[in-house]
């Protein structure tokens, strides 16, 4: 009958929806239930920090559980509805179905356990009738909505609380995170972090022999009241050990002078123990002497001048200067570095180097040296070098000192007194007729050159001028003054 056939697919569709909400309530009892175990393997492997044999243990407990339980409540039942729904009984759930409709209350049940009776004691016409009737009651009627979906709601939202708060409590929580990062790694073997940690300068470091070295030990975390500082030189065979207490600001400091071999070091407290770390001592190339020697510009006429060990200049710019060094090794190469990066590369003899330059304007500089091991010396000395001002020279007119008119004499006394630091090259008297009624006045001087002497920083010189070759008319009028040269051949005079 094709009525039958539908009644019976839409009561197949209600144990459809049911197993299939069933089903999502059990596995989200399942999620919960597991995120539940988790958590409390994960907070006792937090609080006991185990051993791997033990987190094996714990692991494989918790797998088996959630196997099985899986298996029981989820995979099993899912069989189970599986074959129910295969062959239902039909009467159970018109029955479910009647009860929520009040319509049809147990009509339908009824009708559905008469059509099943292979025994009938009834005609096929009362049973053909009473289902028809049952048919049309129920033709527009929605059997899911016999399936409440709220009981799986609450169960939905339970588990992914449930699972959301064990995802977050892992993720933020370090000590969840570690515990449960130990636990999924259950083979590994995982130290106990310590109580606190060395950070030691400088480490590992090379220096000169004979230099000192300054050890710093910082703890971060826990601070020890002391620590131990094991050493071992070259020719040691086993650590020595020194108690350190820290300085006011909680480091711990170890000096030692005139360091003259490599020695190993570390630090240790409380059965926590730093790195090894090493000092190695070598013999790099010293400067043991140096000679400068300044040789002034010739015009200066200062005399030459040595200086030992000294390596800072003063000197007139054009000065000449020579440095020759003494190394403790025997060098490959030296050079002067200048602090606008140019280099200036030095002779090498053996353990002798030297180099030439001229003093040009004022600067720093170094001597770095490498011997035949590639080595270079430590921490070059900065030396600078500074110029010497030449002055410029000065001049003061001793007679006349004001205006003059001629006479019928034509020779005119000059008197001039005149200085510089480092001598003079030349003097002029420079003249022009800037007055005349008789003919044009001229703009330019004319010079006539007078004698001075070079060697002199101070002189007066007298000179005679002639005015008889210059034919000078009444009221004509000359202007003219005197100049003096010094002798700075580098920059120019002045």
């Amino acid at each position: 009958m094709q009525e039958l056939n539908k009644i019976q697919n839409k009561l197949r569709d209600v144990v459809k929806r049911d197993k299939h909400i069933n089903g999502l309530k059990r596995f989200f009892v399942f999620i919960s239930a597991a995120c539940v175990v988790f958590l409390a393997i994960v907070l006792l492997e937090a609080a006991g920090n185990f051993d791997s044999g033990f987190r094996t243990v714990l692991f494989w407990l918790m797998i088996g559980f959630v196997l099985f339980t899986f298996g029981l409540y989820v995979a099993f039942t899912f069989v189970k509805d599986f074959l129910y729904y295969k062959n239902p009984d039909y009467v159970k759930i018109a029955k479910k179905v009647g009860a929520h409709f009040p319509a049809i209350k147990d009509e339908l049940a009824n009708t559905v356990q008469l059509m099943n009776e292979s025994n009938r004691n009834y005609s096929n016409q009362l049973v053909e009738a009473a289902f028809k009737n049952v048919y049309n009651k129920t033709e527009k009627l929605d059997f899911n909505q016999a399936v409440d979906f709220y009981i799986a709601k609450k169960f939905i939202r339970i588990g992914s609380i449930v699972f959301l708060f064990t995802a977050v409590l892992i993720a933020l929580v370090p000590s969840f995170s570690s515990a449960s990062y130990r636990l999924i790694n259950f083979n590994k073997n995982f130290t106990p972090p310590p109580k606190f940690v060395f950070e030691i300068q400088p480490g590992n470091a090379e220096i000169t022999k004979g230099d000192n070295i300054t050890i710093r030990i910082k703890t971060i975390g826990e601070k020890p009241t002391a620590i131990f500082l094991s050493t071992k030189s070259e020719d040691q065979t086993e650590f020595t050990e020194k108690k350190i207490f820290p300085d006011s600001p909680g480091i711990f400091v170890f000096e030692t002078a005139a360091v003259k071999n490599s020695f190993e070091y570390f630090a240790s407290a409380e059965k926590i123990t730093s790195g090894v770390y090493k000092i190695s001592v070598v013999n790099r190339p010293i400067i043991t002497g140096f000679e400068i020697i300044v040789t002034p510009p010739a015009y200066s006429h200062l005399p030459e001048r040595t200086q030992k060990d000294n390596g800072n200049i003063a000197a007139l710019p054009g000065s000449k200067i020579k440095l020759m060094l003494n190394s403790s090794r025997e060098l490959s190469k030296a050079a002067l570095i200048f602090s606008d990066t140019t280099a200036k590369q030095m002779n090498i003899t053996f353990t002798k180097a030297s180099a030439e330059f001229a003093v040009s304007k004022e600067t720093n500089y170094q001597m770095q040296i490498t011997d035949i091991q590639n080595l270079t010396n430590a921490y070059p000395i900065v030396y600078s070098i500074k110029t010497l001002s030449d002055e410029a020279p000065a001049i003061e007119m001793i007679s006349p000192t004001e205006n003059i008119k001629l006479g019928n004499e034509n020779k005119i006394s000059l008197v001039a007194k005149i200085a510089d630091d480092y001598g003079f090259s030349k003097m002029n008297l420079n003249y022009r007729l800037s007055a005349s009624k008789y003919r044009k006045a001229i703009e330019e001087f004319t010079q006539i050159p007078i004698t001075v002497s070079s060697q002199l920083k101070e002189d007066e010189v007298y000179f005679i001028w002639d005015l008889a070759p210059l034919v000078l008319a009444e009221g004509e009028v000359l202007s003219y003054y005197l100049e003096v040269f010094d002798n700075d051949n580098v920059n120019g005079p002045k």
